[in-house]
């Protein structure tokens, strides 16, 4: 009766462009038993719950560790990598209204930039943020609805910004009683 052989081998894990579950990044080994050149890998071996690291995605291994009975035959690397997120680019626009005025060049049609967006986050430039703007006659002050924001990321989708003048507050006139 032929005596069967037995051996150790290594199956090694490496995840590329991200981390463990446990927030390592170092080569993870396990030890298989090998009788007669063939072993088993425990699936509970194997590891889950990869993280992505900044500006990756998805994540899979280059070849799916293999569990199945007497399937690892020696020594074996598997690598768990995760892709450079591709951004996702779009335009939205930003639109602005003057009410009871002008623009600082006599127009009153709305204005609009378009502004790109970068995963869903844009900049709008304040070179681009009209400034000037004329009341008309008998409006006064001045001011915008909400604030054109020209913060960095700070456009996430279409907005409208609306200048607004008020209506001058008018005094009674004065009562001249004429007397015959």
């Amino acid at each position: 009766k032929k005596v069967p052989v037995e051996t150790d081998t290594v199956v090694t894990f490496k995840v590329i462009n991200g981390i463990w579950s446990d927030g390592t990044t170092d080569a993870k080994t396990v030890t298989v038993k090998l009788t007669d050149g063939k072993g088993t890998l425990n699936i509970n071996d194997v590891p889950t719950g990869m993280k992505a690291s900044a500006g990756y995605e998805g994540g899979a291994w280059d070849v799916t560790p293999d569990t199945s009975t007497d399937g690892i035959t020696g020594a074996v690397t598997y690598t768990y990598t995760f892709t450079k997120k591709v951004p996702v680019e779009t335009d939205t626009v930003v639109t602005f209204k003057v009410i009871n005025g002008t623009w600082s060049d006599g127009t009153t049609d709305a204005k609009t930039v378009t502004v790109k967006l970068t995963d869903g986050k844009g900049t709008l430039d304040d070179k681009y943020v009209p400034e000037g703007m004329k009341a008309k006659a008998g409006y006064e002050g001045g001011a915008w609805d909400v604030t054109p924001d020209t913060s960095t990321n700070g456009i996430t989708g279409a907005v409208t910004y609306t200048f607004c003048f008020s209506k001058k507050d008018t005094p009674n006139p004065p009562i001249i009683t004429v007397y015959y």
